[in-house]
């Protein structure tokens, strides 16, 4: 089913959506975007029209428009949309649709669980979608459905808790592994020991669960070398305490398992 869309922002979203919505053979009806410079250079690449305002977004059936924008930027962009017929989008993932209430009779979700960047080299083919209507329209289900063999409807209490299980796996886990990378240039060793061990972490979860997997000195109870690893964090308080938080909490994972 060919349906026609619009884009309102020009980040890293609105060039994913952009690309995999035309390539598709849906129809890219226009862009909107603050940045003019940033919109025209999307209008370039998939050649579709400029809005000059959300006014000029069509209102029409089988039409979506697509909010690409910051969280904190949804409820001031949607206030200024009237929809009937077309179905308005956001694609946040801890943002409730209530706050296209007021802007759409047909409104909802497409949120990808995945780190959206411009550069196609990190970018998978089928990118997970998850997707939420307020009236059970497959509309937008089958909006998501057309780019990404990995997409269903979810709700929004489930979103909001996947999106949560989405900061532990990505955000927090590159922030620490940042962490090691300035560890070892502090003591001038090479980052590029660890990659392999970083590799090897990710290479099993595509057979096992993580709970099956977790070594190291805090699920074997080894407090000598924990007090260790504290001592060399002692100039550095907020890191300790980081490392023993997530030590306790492994403790506590496994507290009933034999080892």
């Amino acid at each position: 089913m060919q349906l026609s869309f619009s884009i309102v922002g020009t980040g890293n979203m609105a060039w994913f959506l952009a690309e995999r919505l035309s390539a598709a053979g849906h129809h890219f009806e226009g862009i909107y975007g603050r940045n003019l410079l940033a919109a025209q250079e999307i209008a370039a690449q998939y050649p579709t029209l400029i809005y000059t305002s959300l006014a000029e977004i069509p209102d029409r059936e089988h039409h979506i428009c697509l909010l690409a924008v910051k969280d904190d930027a949804l409820p001031a962009i949607a206030a200024q949309l009237r929809f009937q017929e077309t179905s308005l989008v956001h694609t946040a993932g801890s943002v409730s649709i209530a706050v296209l209430a007021p802007s759409a009779k047909h409104y909802g979700v497409i949120w990808p669980v995945y780190s959206i960047t411009r550069s196609r080299h990190f970018l998978r083919q089928d990118v997970p979608l998850v997707t939420e209507s307020n009236d059970g329209s497959t509309l937008i289900g089958t909006l998501a459905g057309s780019i990404s063999g990995l997409s269903g409807a979810m709700g929004e209490a489930q979103r909001f808790q996947l999106h949560l299980s989405a900061v532990f796996a990505n955000n927090f886990t590159n922030h620490l592994i940042a962490v090691s990378e300035q560890l070892c240039a502090g003591q001038h060793i090479a980052f590029d020991y660890l990659k392999p061990l970083i590799e090897q972490t990710f290479e099993r979860l595509q057979h096992q669960s993580p709970q099956n997997l977790q070594t190291g000195p805090a699920i074997r109870g080894d407090e000598a070398t924990q007090q260790k690893h504290r001592d060399l964090l002692k100039d550095q308080p907020e890191l300790a305490a980081v490392y023993q938080s997530l030590s306790i909490s492994i403790r506590k994972m496994y507290e009933n398992h034999e080892q």
